[in-house]
């Protein structure tokens, strides 16, 4: 199973089916980056057979779906504004103005783009948490609070 970035977390059930079976393994785990591997074991009611089922969970990297995010940690080069964002404004002090400015979600969609040259953008309607923001070769993590 593919998980997209945002899935941090995940809960995995199971009910035994016959009468005094057991099962454990379930609950809610975190999530790496990467594929993770839970072992859920039910054991029958003569508490001595076991079956062991494997469930793999793949969560995605930041960087999946959106060029160029892998450079999220050399953010903010060149690329300056309010962070984070409270009022519902975001106000870009510093940035190409010959590039288009784009924000997206931490799946990897494009949720906003603007021509050349806007230097303070709405994102009053946008839902409160993580996001990337792109400009020209510039990327850096945006916080809507």
């Amino acid at each position: 199973m593919n998980v997209p970035y945002s899935t941090s977390s995940i809960t995995l059930s199971a009910e035994a089916v016959a009468p005094g079976a057991t099962v454990q393994g379930v609950g809610t785990f975190d999530l790496a980056v990467g594929l993770n591997t839970f072992s859920i074991e039910v054991t029958a009611a003569d508490g001595v057979s076991t079956t062991t089922y494997t469930v793999g969970v793949t969560r995605a990297d930041m960087s999946v779906g959106v060029e160029g995010l892998a450079d999220v940690a050399r953010s903010g080069v060149g690329l300056r504004f309010n962070n984070p964002v409270s009022d519902g404004a975001l106000k870009l002090y510093s940035f190409d103005k010959g590039a288009a400015v784009e924000i997206y979600d931490l799946n990897g969609r494009k949720i906003y783009s603007s021509g050349s040259g806007s230097d303070v953008i709405s994102v009053a309607n946008f839902p409160r948490g993580m996001y990337v923001i792109k400009n020209g070769k510039q990327v850096a993590k945006l916080v809507k609070q």
